[in-house]
């Protein structure tokens, strides 16, 4: 016979002396379990089969054996998100230039990273020209 559910089976039969026989099986099925493991990372994410996974999948799975000895099996669920790269501000001032509270007074290409609202990276690019002011006095005679 099979059996696809949990509890008490019962079967009747004629035993050898012509008499009515209850047989009563008490079955416990224990099922795999499947679970889904979803992340959502910045750059890359190492997951429990040791693998560095540096973009988005959701076709890996890994097989475990539950507490009944029979087949568990995680399925990943991952979304990368890449650095996001900001707009390049280009840049203009006279002596100095207040950016990202850094006081700037040399001309030149900087870079900061900063955290997204999705706490990843997010690289901002300033182009930074520096004009000196100058300051000139002049004696006349007259």
């Amino acid at each position: 016979m099979y059996y696809s559910i949990s509890g008490y089976q019962t079967s009747m039969s004629v035993n050898s002396k012509g008499c009515d026989s209850i047989h009563v099986l008490d079955l416990t099925i224990y099922h795999s379990n499947q679970e889904i493991d979803s992340y959502l990372a910045c750059d890359s994410l190492t997951w429990i089969d040791g693998i560095t996974y540096t973009s988005t999948n959701n076709t890996a799975n890994y097989t475990l054996t539950n507490q009944y000895g029979c087949d568990s099996v995680i399925h990943l669920n991952l979304t990368i998100i890449p650095p996001t790269y900001g707009d390049t501000n280009e840049i203009t001032a006279c002596d100095s230039y207040a950016w990202h509270s850094n006081s700037l007074s040399t001309s030149g290409i900087y870079n900061d990273t900063l955290t997204s609202q999705l706490g990843c990276d997010s690289i901002s690019t300033l182009l930074l020209t520096i004009n000196s002011s100058y300051s000139n006095t002049s004696t006349i005679a007259a």
